[in-house]
């Protein structure tokens, strides 16, 4: 009777996996940064308003920024989401690749280096933008000047409302 019970859970339990009607409960990591980080990390790096530098990283996940946070990205630091920023302080991207968008939303000033590999660059009611760097694209929506100086920009420059001079 014992050994019946035992076979019918394990029975059950391997349709129940077999037909993923079971599926194991996983959390989202994150890895906060308030300082230096390096090496290699499968998650989100969030800073929330410290002051974050990025020397050679590699992430799987996105960089989010917020409450004054800022971040310095160099060494060929590589980060496959996108780097969100909102409400945060500074933002220099130094021989950076970022395969998504760089989205900036109420922060301070960006600059994107000339060895700096970027998706788009939308930045919003935000500070200053200095673009040197290869860009998808650059977007600015009530946001200080706009200076191009040596950048590779693929699908075009939208400055709208509100923006400072472009130069």
């Amino acid at each position: 009777m014992q050994k019946m019970k035992w076979q019918t859970l394990i029975g059950v339990g391997a349709f129940l996996l077999a037909f993923g009607v079971f599926v194991p409960s996983v959390a989202y990591a994150q890895t906060t940064c308030n300082g230096a980080l390096s090496g290699s990390f499968f998650n989100d790096i969030i800073v929330n308003g410290g002051a974050c530098t990025l020397n050679g990283v590699t992430t799987t996940g996105s960089v989010l920024v917020s409450n004054g946070g800022t971040l310095t990205a160099n060494g060929g630091t590589q980060i496959s989401g996108s780097i969100q920023a909102d409400g945060a302080g500074n933002i220099t991207l130094n021989n950076v690749t970022v395969v998504g968008d760089v989205l900036l939303n109420n922060s301070q000033n960006v600059t994107v280096n000339a060895a700096a590999t970027i998706g788009g660059l939308n930045v919003t009611n935000s500070g200053t933008i200095t673009a040197r760097g290869s860009i998808s694209s650059l977007s600015s929506t009530g946001s200080g000047a706009v200076t191009i100086n040596g950048a590779t920009i693929a699908s075009g420059v939208n400055v709208a409302q509100g923006t400072g001079n472009v130069r």
